[in-house]
């Protein structure tokens, strides 16, 4: 094999690299919120990123894949470095593929993927989706490989959470009409932190919450307008709140709100929380806009 063979197959090895660790890191960084805003108005590509992040093999696919054409990299640089160099080459590409790897890699594409993740993650969706389904079998022998593990070290799932996720009470938004209305889901679970306290032995969600969560859908909502792009949505007041039934571990809380004021840096929605179809609250919101 020449070496213009070599130099052309380790540049699609290094590219390919590139490709896993911006995909690896653009997954872990993706708002899910915009996702599912751009898949509830159709975009496909979108719908496939939401199904992807809910596929418990998306990770070690990526991995199985950059460990792979990083392997094989290695590999064929070493062998066309002491083609070329004799013994000392096995050194000489040691740490050309290292800087290689380091620069174009990983820190390169994983920058670029930390600022634009929604592009990557749909650009990528359709080829991780394709290895997961080749993969297959290889995830199955490391999930199996996963629970023996946990099992020889009695390791539990982790169920502690980020400040970010138990400030976060809107799961899904099921449809919206920019700067209008919205109707999104909160999945409400048994592990939710404020049962523990609310109360002990008969779990109840607090209704304070219930009207966080409308608030942050009616957030939603005033955000999506293009002209208030970069600005926060402040909760700045309630009025006509009524609470009409309990929210209790296992329920979903369709979360509905119709804007009727929008005046500049101010506006009013009308929210409606519902268990099924029952109304379990109900307010006005007042939301302020702040740079």
């Amino acid at each position: 094999m020449s070496n213009t063979v070599y130099i052309i197959v380790l540049v699609l090895l290094v590219a390919g690299s590139a490709f896993f660790s911006a995909t690896e890191m653009a997954f872990s960084s993706v708002n899910m919120t915009k996702l599912k805003l751009m898949a509830n108005d159709g975009n496909k590509k979108a719908k496939l990123v939401c199904d992807l992040l809910d596929e418990y093999k998306l990770l070690s696919t990526i991995l199985i894949g950059n460990n792979i054409v990083n392997i094989a990299m290695s590999s064929i640089a070493t062998v066309m470095f002491v083609k070329m160099l004799g013994d000392g080459g096995a050194t000489i590409s040691t740490v050309v593929v290292t800087v290689v790897v380091l620069i174009f890699g990983e820190i390169s594409p994983k920058s670029i993927a930390k600022d634009y993740p929604e592009k990557i993650t749909m650009g990528a969706a359709t080829a991780i989706h394709a290895l997961i389904v080749i993969l297959t079998p290889v995830n199955f022998l490391f999930t199996q490989w996963k629970k023996l593990l946990s099992k020889m070290f009695h390791l539990e799932s982790d169920t502690k959470m980020s400040r970010e996720e138990l400030m976060l009470l809107v799961d899904e938004v099921e449809e919206m009409e920019v700067g209008k209305s919205i109707v999104a889901k909160k999945y409400v679970t048994e592990d939710e932190y404020y049962f523990q306290g609310h109360f002990p032995g008969r779990p109840i969600m607090p209704g304070v919450l219930i009207v966080e969560s409308l608030a942050q859908a009616g957030g939603i909502t005033v955000l999506s307008l293009p002209e208030n792009k970069g600005k926060l949505a402040f909760f700045a007041g309630i009025d006509k709140a009524r609470f009409r039934g309990q929210v209790l571990p296992g329920d979903t809380l369709r979360l509905e709100m119709e804007m009727i004021k929008n005046r500049g840096s101010v506006g009013i929605g009308k929210a409606v929380a519902y268990v099924g179809d029952k109304r379990v609250v109900t307010a006005e919101l007042t939301f302020a806009l702040s740079k």
